[in-house]
């Protein structure tokens, strides 16, 4: 009898050989031989890196860190050091301009906020009264594609 356990293990090195197999097919379908990574320094970004060298050869893997404003100087550390131990090609393209220039850090100034803690509790707080003052309406727009204008 199959127990929800045995469904739940995970063989890394076959996992591993899927990905990279369907990464592969997939780019020989779209007839592509490069492919680009956003290399946040976060598991997440990291992970897809070396996949997807591991998948395609580094010679065919572009990564680019997009460090911004409040951007953490571990993560810029984190992506290096990741591209120096697996030879990934890494190009780092500061972002900053382009997000003052959208005025992105005009919405919510989380610089004024001192601790992590308390620019978390800002954005709830924001999330909170805007979802509430709204009835989510915006929100639901937004979600359902029917747009927000």
């Amino acid at each position: 009898m199959d127990t929800i356990k045995s469904h739940l293990r995970i063989d890394p090195v076959d996992e591993v050989r899927k990905i990279t197999q369907l990464i592969s097919r997939k780019f020989q379908q779209l007839n592509r031989k490069t492919a680009l990574v956003g290399l946040s320094g976060g598991l997440d970004s990291s992970l897809a890196a070396v996949l997807t060298a591991k998948s395609l050869g580094t010679e065919n893997l572009v990564c680019y860190y997009l460090p911004e404003r409040d951007s953490k100087p571990l993560h810029r550390k984190h992506a290096h050091l990741l591209a120096d131990e697996f030879r990934l090609h890494l190009e780092t393209i500061r972002i900053t301009p382009v997000l003052r220039s959208l005025k992105i850090y005009s919405l919510l100034p989380l610089d004024i906020f001192l601790t992590r803690g308390l620019r978390n509790w800002a954005v709830e707080y924001g999330k909170k009264r805007f979802l509430t003052a709204s009835k989510g309406e915006f929100l639901n727009m937004c979600l359902s594609g029917t747009g927000g204008s």
